[in-house]
């Protein structure tokens, strides 16, 4: 499982041998786009699901338009 900031977590849903990197976090941090999209070029889907859950509990999402439509996208 990965762990996120809801406490909720991320089940794996691929082999447990999968390693799965997190975008490092916390609730007031400045995220730099490009850092998100290299992210997101390398990341497991679990990963990125565990990004987008941080993302939006941190409310990053709906302050950042240009990173709204990067998570759409995706």
């Amino acid at each position: 499982m990965l762990s996120i900031l809801d406490g909720i977590d991320i089940a794996s849903l691929d082999s447990m041998n999968c390693k799965h990197y997190i975008y490092k976090r916390e609730k007031d941090m400045q995220i730099n786009l490009d850092d998100v999209k290299s992210f997101f070029n390398s990341a497991t889907t679990e990963s990125k699901l565990a990004f987008i859950r941080d993302a939006q509990f941190t409310y990053l999402i709906s302050e950042d338009i240009e990173l709204k439509e990067l998570v759409i996208n995706e």
